[in-house]
């Protein structure tokens, strides 16, 4: 007889309904609506802290995921903004995201992957502005990443998005 228990990626779907409540999130709720146990969560993440873990780097795979979604059918000038603007809306549809990261970055191995990921926005954000024609290209990637975040913590801490942050984001890329 097949074993019918929930696989990772059933528990890790069953996490995203916690994206906006992140307080509600417990492990006999995930593992109820997995179809599975607490006993089967343990057994495939080892602890619940370490599901909350994995179902953090989850949600930023579908942020990343939408992101190149953007960059693969827009074309021009117009793509890097949109680009930025998909990144902020799906950090500000996902609050959960950024209150794990914030809970996690004290441990050394999640902090290291959270850079890992930080790096690789640069890097995409560094290929854009090249391709605009930026003379400074890497320098400026790195301070445009670092704008973009500050942005989406501000609309984290604010519940909302904030179009005057936007908009001055939006009008940093143009070429000065």
């Amino acid at each position: 007889m097949p074993d019918r228990s929930p696989n990772r990626r059933q528990y890790l779907v069953a996490g995203t309904a916690y994206a906006s409540r992140l307080p509600q999130l417990r492990v006999t709720a995930v593992a109820r609506a997995a179809g599975g146990s607490v006993a089967g969560l343990n057994r495939l993440f080892g602890s619940f802290s370490a599901y909350r873990v994995e179902l953090m780097f989850h949600w930023l795979d579908g942020i990343r995921d939408a992101v190149a979604g953007v960059l693969a059918r827009t074309e021009g000038p117009a793509r890097l903004p949109q680009a930025v603007q998909t990144w902020l809306d799906a950090n500000l549809a996902c609050p959960a995201v950024r209150a794990l990261m914030l809970e996690q970055r004290r441990d050394p191995k999640i902090a290291e992957r959270i850079q890992q990921r930080f790096r690789g926005f640069v890097v995409v954000l560094q290929l854009e502005l090249r391709e605009r024609g930026w003379v400074r290209y890497e320098v400026a990637g790195r301070l445009y990443a670092a704008m973009a975040i500050e942005v989406a913590q501000s609309e984290f801490e604010a519940g909302r998005a904030l179009p005057s942050l936007r908009e001055t984001l939006r009008l940093a890329l143009e070429r000065p």
